[in-house]
């Protein structure tokens, strides 16, 4: 489930105020963008669709459910991007069930 969580704001915008109310005021830096850091972030995948069955605001969307014994063989000591990738061809192959909703 995803939350529509309104009109978005720029986090600039929200410490430009912060910093405004503060006492002694505080000058705002940027340091620009740092490794992993996202502009913009997709909340349903490319190949997922969005359904709002029950309320306007929250998006559901069908995901095929994983077998346990796949997800406990994934290595604990690998990397993040070897965790994800690995995760992502677990969610490609067939379900063992029929999908249900999160």
């Amino acid at each position: 489930m995803v939350l529509d969580m309104g009109t978005p704001v720029r986090i600039a915008e929200v410490a430009e105020r912060l910093a405004a109310q503060s006492e002694p005021p505080v000058r705002v830096i940027f340091t620009g963008m740092r490794k992993g850091e996202k502009m913009h972030e997709a909340l349903v995948g490319a190949r997922e669709v969005d359904e709002r069955p029950i309320h306007h605001a929250i998006s559901q969307v069908q995901v095929p459910p994983l077998d346990p014994l796949e997800v406990r063989a994934l290595d604990p000591w690998a990397t993040a991007d070897e965790v994800i990738g690995a995760m992502s061809s677990l969610c490609l192959s067939e379900p063992v069930s029929s999908p249900q909703t999160t």
